[in-house]
């Protein structure tokens, strides 16, 4: 037991010797990974995403588009079915229901530029 202990360590030391001497740049990294075939410690490098390829896909965009929609979209609605409610209810047609759709309208556009400046920081 103690002479695999050894070679695992010597093996290590040899790999971090290899990874000193390679630095990897920029986004590329070092792993070490067990090869399940002969249980040999391996090296690989590898090169971290940070989801790039997602944000530059169609359906990214897609549902960015119709993310912007929805959040200007059902503030409105709601904001007129609740003025029209009211107005049914207080007999004050079309105040209340000019009103929830002003509120509608401002709700939906903060948070369609909150949604906006929070894809822009994903970039």
């Amino acid at each position: 037991m103690k002479e695999s202990n050894r070679t695992i360590m010597s093996y290590l030391s040899f790999v971090v010797d290899t990874i000193q001497q390679n630095k990897p740049t920029g986004r590329e990294k070092v792993r070490l990974r067990v090869d399940r075939t002969d249980n040999v410690l391996r090296e690989e490098s590898y090169t971290e995403n940070d989801g790039e390829n997602i944000r530059k896909s169609t359906w990214y965009v897609l549902g960015s588009v119709g993310e912007i929609g929805f959040v200007i979209a059902i503030p409105i609605v709601l904001g007129v079915l609740g003025g029209e409610w009211l107005d049914k209810k207080f007999s004050m047609y079309p105040k209340m229901t000019m009103s929830g759709l002003g509120g509608g309208l401002i709700i939906g556009f903060l948070g369609a530029y909150s949604t906006i400046m929070d894809i822009i920081k994903k970039k």
